[in-house]
């Protein structure tokens, strides 16, 4: 029998087994074993609750039995999904590890000792963010473990208990500024890595969101006892998921082989607001990485691509909300935004902004000011791209900048029409 389950994975590694939790900022995977081993998961217990700050608390428990006639020794690792500047003691103050036995009704645990362990993975920080949507199935492609050692003797039960704090949902890939999503996912399928199926699985998560429309995968939305038509609820296993409160959700399995991981996903539609030249409201519109103005001449077909990107989730969850003039709003926004960022990427200062701070010998602007003064900020923090230092001229611009910016305001003035 296995078991699985993701907000931590706790894996065997030499006959490795992995413990299947899986972590949502602080990602990892689920107790299964990375070689073939006689270790069945029996069952797992999982109750995730609101912690007093931003994440969850997770306590799970696992029932591992050897099922041979002799005794197993394995390395059990938790494996990690964490963004760059993760440093081990960031775990410290709350993740425990704990292994026991059962003696007649009565379970008894001690605390023991876990080490890091790198793996050969170095994946990039945009693969990471992937991998928190969907999670990797095997032990060696994460990059991360922390590791513990346990030992089995002949037909022996042992139960491990893990306590930890999960961050706060991630947000799913596609996400723009009128369709936010984020996701919660706890991985289980790695618990079809055991010997066998996973015997019994219990999930009880107490979760603290807005109220909602809820939603089905496969049936489509349903109504919530207070329904937000601009937010949908979805969940894995809709069919075995019990809601037992506004903010409370249980998913029971027996004999199981997960065939997806546990998820919550809250979807938001924001409304685009309209472009007012006087008013300083903003559609927040993220920019690529790669700036195309210099080298590429833009083009409606190009607007149009980048218009598809932008609404690949509003299509997908909110197609009646995406109607002629919310599509125009946000194309004169997306042309908006990439003709200010011409002069941004050439270090223009934009509006007014009451003072700039200095840290690490960069400058950074205070988040006040106007409109396009804020819009940049984010592009300056952390070592971004933008360093306002000037009043940029169009003469100073190259050919292909110059054509865009008279591209660019052709467009804007017939979408303000």
């Amino acid at each position: 029998m296995k078991f699985s389950c993701a907000l931590v994975f706790a894996v065997i590694l030499s006959g490795v087994a992995r413990a299947d939790m899986y972590m949502v900022c602080r990602q990892a995977g689920a107790i299964a074993p990375t070689v073939s081993n006689d270790v069945c998961m029996e069952s797992e217990i999982v109750k995730l609750a609101m912690g007093d700050e931003d994440g969850y608390k997770v306590e799970a428990t696992f029932v591992l039995k050897n099922t041979s006639g002799q005794s197993v020794t394995s390395l059990v690792a938790f494996p990690i999904l964490e963004l760059p500047g993760f440093v081990l003691k960031h775990y410290d103050h709350d993740f425990h590890v704990e292994v026991g036995k059962r003696e007649g009704n009565q379970a008894h645990f001690q605390n023991v000792s876990y080490r890091s362990n790198l793996t050969e993975v170095a994946p990039s920080d945009t693969a990471i963010r992937e991998m928190m949507i969907h999670p990797p199935k095997q032990l060696p492609h994460f990059p991360k473990n922390i590791v513990w050692d346990m030992t089995w003797a002949a037909g022996e039960t042992r139960l491990v208990r893990l306590h930890y704090t999960t961050e706060v949902a991630v947000a799913v890939p596609d996400s723009t500024g009128c369709t936010a999503a984020t996701q919660l996912t706890y991985i289980v399928s790695t618990g079809n890595l055991w010997k066998g199926r996973i015997g019994k699985a219990d999930f009880y998560f107490d979760l603290d969101y807005p109220k909602s429309t809820r939603a089905s995968e496969r049936t489509g939305p349903t109504t919530a006892l207070v329904p937000d038509p601009n937010m949908l609820l979805f969940t894995s296993y809709p069919d075995s998921a019990t809601w037992t409160g506004t903010s409370k959700v249980e998913w029971h399995f027996h004999d199981w082989a997960p065939s997806d991981e546990i998820f919550m996903r809250w979807v938001v539609w924001h409304d685009i607001p309209k472009y007012d030249d006087k008013d300083d409201e903003l559609y927040l519109y993220t920019l690529q990485d790669d700036y195309n103005g210099r080298r590429e001449l833009y083009s409606s077909g190009y607007l149009d691509r980048l218009l598809s990107e932008e609404t690949i989730l509003a299509k997908q969850y909110f197609p009646r909300r995406l109607t002629e003039i919310q599509t125009r709003r946000l194309r004169l926004w997306i042309s908006e935004w990439l003709l200010h960022e011409i002069f941004a990427r050439n270090g223009q200062i934009f509006d007014p902004v009451d003072h700039y701070e200095t840290s690490g010998g960069n400058r950074y602007p205070v988040m006040k000011g106007t409109r396009w003064g804020i819009a940049f900020a984010q592009y300056s923090w952390h070592g971004g791209w933008y360093r306002p230092n000037r009043q940029v001229k169009e003469s100073e611009l190259n050919n292909t900048e110059r054509a865009n910016l008279v591209f660019l305001r052709n467009e804007i003035s017939k979408l303000k029409e």
